[in-house]
């Protein structure tokens, strides 16, 4: 069976593609172990130690990021599993720590085998890793009167970040609903395949008056390939 799992940094696009019912548990873990880090991650204005946010998958994947240490204008933030699917179970057994910017991007980054307090260095990903993010697109709509709700609330909404990746198996578009009221900004991530939601037409409907009724109606009906909400924060 094969499995396309995203591991958001609670909502970072770190992507991994295997066959989870062939490849042996210590197999992935050495994948998971050599992957590099995030490059980016969304981060809300004013960020401060000890905030944050509680995300749960579509897959009811379960992860927590949060604020450990400021040094300046970097920012250390640790990621860890809460609840994962049986073919991730050994992912609890792990941190991972990202020292970001004011902006997202990643300066540094690594994991901790909890259970062994072994640290992993990791490096930061780079264009030529699967699991670059490339420019981040963000799109306004604080003209639009869209909200979300989730288990942590509702949510007014004020821009989309729109992340495109090639991948051997297909073109995804990422999609991350912002509100300044969110913890690390995002309430809602959605990834689809790009023959089901292409970017021009993301856009006019962003630039148009019907991005509402969009998302409300025919956006919930699309094939997700993954995505997350947020379900509690501080």
């Amino acid at each position: 069976m094969k499995i396309l799992h995203f591991y958001f940094l609670s909502f970072s696009f770190v992507l991994t593609t295997y066959c989870a019912s062939l490849v042996p548990t210590g197999m992935v873990k050495g994948l998971v172990e050599s992957a590099p880090s995030a490059n980016w991650i969304p981060i809300h204005s004013n960020p401060k130690v000890g905030d944050f946010a509680v995300y749960q998958g579509l897959d009811g994947t379960k992860t927590k990021v949060e604020i450990m240490s400021q040094k300046g204008a970097i920012f250390e933030v640790k990621n860890t599993f809460l609840e994962t699917s049986s073919l991730l179970h050994f992912m609890k057994d792990y941190e991972e720590h990202l020292f970001i910017d004011k902006e997202g991007y990643a300066k540094e980054g690594f994991m901790i085998e909890i259970s062994t307090s072994r640290k992993i260095t990791k490096r930061v990903a780079n264009e030529k890793d699967v699991g670059y993010i490339p420019n981040p697109k963000s799109f306004g709509v604080k003209k639009t009167n869209l909200t979300i709700t989730t288990k942590a609330g509702t949510f007014k909404i004020d821009s989309i970040i729109v992340i495109a990746k090639d991948f051997a198996n297909g073109k995804f578009n990422a999609m991350y609903f912002i509100s300044p009221q969110a913890k690390f900004g995002m309430v809602q991530s959605r990834v689809v395949g790009s023959a089901d939601l292409q970017l021009d037409t993301l856009a006019t409907l962003i630039s148009g008056n019907n991005l509402v009724g969009y998302i409300v109606g025919e956006f919930g009906k699309l094939n997700f390939k993954e995505g997350a909400d947020l379900v509690e924060s501080n």
